[in-house]
């Protein structure tokens, strides 16, 4: 049984772990993300005295709930392990394992990213830890960047002549950002090993751009003395070589090959700064759009059948003579 007495002690801590998840989960644009601590708030008048029991144990003991098991939780609060379903599915969850993903990531706790994920887990509750940690990493690498950086970064890339991308081996972040800049008639290169990039470098000169990533640390040396060529590097990360640093969150996992959530918060911050520079560098955007409107209406002309060919389908195949 729950020790009797010290409401007054709950309800100020409810109120309090309330506040707390109201600020953690709020996002810009005025919009919510989903709060266990909320829903049981909003909700608490309409439990039923099994519930709320339950509730006053998330709301207390929050840590120790996304650790505990639904027999373990069951029986702190008196409760049968139905019950504990039902109450997940109140406050709008799927379930018990579902509570427990949701208020993890209310908590920056374990459960709700690959840290808490094994082999073993059912295939729901992966794809569940998964999905989270990929919003918890978005969330994370939002709080992080700086407007300031991204501004400067699209100042850079507007003004060089060449812009050289570096990345490691087995990334595909920078390929898919020369894309980007190739629609905005950027003279761009993608280099992988340190070979390549030397002989790159040699070529650079003052008010061309670097950008790399973080895990090119193997590339320190051939990047510092781009920058004594008055060569700007602007990097993902936080390494020391970099002129401008784009800061992403980066999360050490048990099973990194099966993460794709660093890749994912790069092209994020990517999608940022080219964002901006399609701003900066508006007319280009628009005589782009234009130009690939006129194709597209080349194309698809070259494409129809003209009133002779039209005559032809109609009458169908000429029959000889």
């Amino acid at each position: 049984m729950m020790r009797a007495g010290s409401e007054h002690r709950q309800n100020q801590g409810r109120f309090i772990l309330s506040l707390r998840s109201i600020s953690s989960c709020s996002t810009r644009g005025g919009g919510t993300v989903f709060s266990v601590l909320v829903e049981i708030a909003e909700r608490r008048h309409a439990l039923t005295q099994v519930e709320k029991r339950i509730a006053d144990i998330v709301v207390e003991h929050a840590e120790w709930v996304t650790q505990a098991t639904i027999k373990q939780l069951a029986i702190r609060a008196s409760a049968s392990e139905a019950a504990v379903v039902r109450f997940s599915r109140t406050i709008g969850l799927r379930g018990f394992r579902d509570l427990k993903i949701q208020l993890a990531r209310e908590l920056d706790g374990p459960v709700g990213s690959q840290q808490g994920m094994t082999l073993s887990d059912p295939v729901d509750e992966r794809i569940a830890k998964i999905f989270q940690q990929a919003v918890y990493a978005l969330d994370r690498t939002e709080r992080l960047i700086e407007a300031a950086a991204v501004q400067e970064a699209a100042v850079c890339l507007k003004a060089a002549s060449y812009i050289l991308l570096v990345e490691a081996c087995d990334s595909v972040v920078m390929t898919v950002f020369k894309q980007k800049l190739a629609h905005l008639n950027k003279r761009t290169e993608v280099v992988h090993d340190k070979g390549a990039a030397a002989s790159a470098i040699v070529h650079m000169s003052k008010g061309d751009v670097i950008f790399t990533a973080e895990r090119t640390e193997s590339f320190e040396e051939l990047l510092s003395y781009a920058r004594s060529k008055e060569v700007r590097v602007i990097a993902l990360g936080q390494p020391s070589y970099a002129d401008i640093k784009l800061l992403t969150y980066k999360e050490e996992d048990n099973y990194p090959m099966l993460s794709m959530t660093e890749y994912l918060t790069q092209v994020v911050v990517i999608d940022c700064v080219f964002a901006v520079l399609c701003g900066l560098m508006e007319e280009t955007v628009m005589h782009y759009i234009s130009g690939l409107e006129e194709v597209q209406g080349i194309v698809a002309a070259k494409g129809r059948p003209d009133e002779n060919s039209r005559e032809n389908i109609r009458k169908g195949p000429l029959r000889r003579k």
